[in-house]
């Protein structure tokens, strides 16, 4: 009996970890230009979701292979550096996400770029959530862990009935 207890822990344990880890990981803010650029210490040196409008004109292709670029909301603009080939709908004047590293108050180097209509950027995000794996593996922990518990106190009750 005591071995189920423990199993059951674990497996409370593990689910609530893969929960908490699909949430955090799928459940990211999109940050405008100017909360960014306006709390730069706060976002300093981590990752962060930039929606803006790419700047007309901004856009240079460096022979080192990297994308420079602005992006704006209007009040305050921020530097995106990107290495790699954009998606192919990318232009200026279109309003986008810069996903990266803020390495400093002005500049943000970009793992990737989304481009998009926004309102379709919140529904992914809301489902992505319940469409990834590490989500339903934690829901199918917890009800293992929680059918572990049930069978454990009625063999328990039952045993206790019989003596």
């Amino acid at each position: 009996m005591k071995y189920l207890a423990v199993i059951v822990a674990v497996l409370l344990v593990l689910s609530g970890v893969f929960a908490y880890n699909a949430f955090v990981a799928y459940v990211e803010p999109y940050h405008s230009v100017s909360q960014v650029v306006d709390n730069s210490e706060a976002f300093l040196n981590r990752k962060v979701q930039v929606i803006g409008t790419v700047v007309n004109g901004s856009t240079k292709y460096g022979s080192d292979g990297l994308l420079n670029f602005s992006l704006t909301d209007g009040n305050s603009t921020i530097d995106v550096v990107y290495r790699g080939e954009p998606v192919s709908n990318f232009v200026e004047g279109q309003q986008s996400v810069a996903v990266g590293e803020l390495v400093s108050s002005q500049k943000l180097q970009a793992s990737q770029i989304l481009v998009k209509c926004p309102s379709k950027y919140e529904s992914q995000d809301q489902t992505s959530l319940f469409s990834s794996p590490i989500f339903p593996i934690a829901i199918l922990l917890g009800t293992v862990a929680i059918g572990f518990s049930v069978v454990s106190i009625t063999l328990s009750k039952r045993k206790d009935d019989r003596v």
